[in-house]
C-alpha cells in the first residue's frame, strides 16, 4: 500500500459499538482471536486504518472516473456489494473492493 497521510482520527470512533466494529474487523482480517489482546490494540487500529484508507482511495478513484453524480456512484458501490448483507460472501466483496486481498 502506498504512503498514507494522517491517521484516522479516533475521536470519531469512540462509542462502544465502534470499538466492537474495529475489533470485529481485526478478527475477520487476521482470522485470530488473539488480535483482541490489550497488547495488540495498535495492531487493531492499524488494520482499521488500512481498510478505511483503501476504501477512501477506491471511492476517490470511482468518483474521478465515474459517470453521474456522487450519490449515484456511492449507491452503485453499495449495489455492487449486494446491499452489504452479512456472511462470508459480503466480507469477501468488501475485501476485494478495498484492494486488501
Amino acid at each position: 500500500m502506498g504512503k498514507t497521510g494522517e491517521g484516522i482520527r479516533l475521536q470519531y470512533f469512540q462509542k462502544p459499538r465502534d470499538e466492537g466494529f474495529i475489533d470485529a474487523l481485526a478478527v475477520a482480517s487476521t482470522g485470530k482471536l488473539e488480535v483482541l489482546t490489550a497488547e495488540r490494540g495498535n495492531e487493531r487500529l492499524d488494520i482499521f486504518e488500512r481498510y478505511a484508507h483503501s476504501g477512501l482511495e477506491e471511492l476517490q478513484r470511482r468518483l474521478d472516473t465515474g459517470k453521474g453524480d456522487e450519490l449515484e456512484i456511492v449507491c452503485g458501490i453499495i449495489a455492487e456489494l449486494g446491499g452489504l448483507g452479512s456472511g462470508q460472501e459480503t466480507d469477501d466483496k468488501v475485501k476485494r473492493l478495498g484492494g486488501l486481498v
